[in-house]
């Protein structure tokens, strides 16, 4: 999935210029298209195991989980790009580079995250 929204955010990229703010809008975009995706391709895995009374919660945690990563991650990107000068030193693929560093850097907190506050609540019933 991770690189496939490198891939997205690339070609998404040609219609915008190129800016510290649209590098940004564009790794918004393809996030959280890439994570309603994931959600609709996951749904009938991770939240058939939530009970009915909790999976509301359940999905508005994964959502709120996905927006602070989402944004962690963009900012993370331009961070990398710009001032870490990823721009310089992996010309021409720095916008790439910066967002796959970042997407990579930022899901072992969004796992985390996922596992502690989307399931969190269902897990504590089968004990």
């Amino acid at each position: 999935m991770a690189i496939a929204s490198v891939f997205a955010r690339e070609l998404l990229a040609v219609f915008f210029p190129d800016t510290r703010l649209f590098y940004v809008i564009t790794i918004l975009i393809v996030y959280g298209a890439g994570t309603f995706v994931s959600f609709r391709l996951q749904e009938a895995i991770a939240f058939a195991r939530v009970p009915a009374y909790r999976r509301r919660e359940s999905v508005i945690a994964f959502y709120g989980v996905a927006v602070f990563v989402g944004v962690l991650t963009a900012g993370l990107a331009a961070l990398l790009r710009y001032p870490l000068g990823f721009e310089r030193i992996f010309t021409p693929f720095g916008a790439a580079t910066s967002y796959a560093a970042s997407t990579l850097l930022t899901s072992v907190l969004s796992w985390y995250l996922a596992s502690r506050l989307v399931f969190k609540e269902w897990r504590s019933d089968e004990s």
